[in-house]
């Protein structure tokens, strides 16, 4: 468990302790241009990193599709906020796993050349996992890392790797950390659509 939240903590300190540089230093010319709006779409490959305990024995590494739409608001200042719908599924062995995550961010972003942009962003929601047989409502965190390419000034590519980590009450089936601490943890890197407003 402590690994795990150290990692997180450990992206959230990225994420406040990077200034955006081109925000800085052209602040005067992103003041013109205000708030940044962007709505992305993402799609790619999502692993769970934590133990999954099934009657055929520990199982962990398991892969499989995230999807996710996120809507970012950033100011001038390169900070902002976001609001992110994220849904990840993974079949094993007939089985399957769907995490359905709901909440805001704390998002930072900026321009790094006139094409390029990076963002970072950490939050906290509403976390539901479905196995099939039982439902367990939960709470999470995340983290993500990600890079923009402007394709047009409204519109652009971008890929992102994130790391989430979900706390459920139950205690039977899913687990991470050597200590039995029950919730689902994984990473994912997505790519997709940006479109800027």
């Amino acid at each position: 468990m402590a690994m795990s939240i150290m990692r997180i903590a450990l992206m959230f300190v990225v994420l406040l302790a990077s200034v955006p540089v081109k925000a800085q230093l052209n602040a005067s010319e992103s003041a013109k241009r205000g708030v940044t709006h962007t709505v992305a779409v993402n799609g790619g490959l999502g692993c769970i990193t934590s133990k999954l305990y099934t009657p055929d024995g520990d199982k962990s590494w398991l892969c499989g599709i995230d999807m996710s739409v996120e809507y970012d608001c950033v100011f001038y200042s390169g900070y902002g906020f976001g609001l992110l719908a994220e849904r990840s599924s993974t079949d094993y062995g007939g089985d399957y796993i769907n995490i359905t995550y709901l909440g805001p961010s704390f998002v930072m972003a900026g321009d790094i050349s006139d094409r390029w942009r990076g963002k970072m962003d950490a939050g906290a929601g509403y976390t539901v996992c479905d196995d099939g047989f039982d439902k367990r409502k939960g709470f999470g965190l995340r983290a993500s890392v990600g890079v923009d390419y402007k394709l047009l000034e409204w519109l652009g590519v971008g890929a992102e790797l994130t790391d989430y980590l979900s706390f459920y009450s139950k205690r039977d089936k899913y687990g991470w950390g050597d200590n039995g601490n029950n919730g689902i943890q994984r990473f994912a890197l997505t790519a997709g659509l940006r479109v800027y407003f």
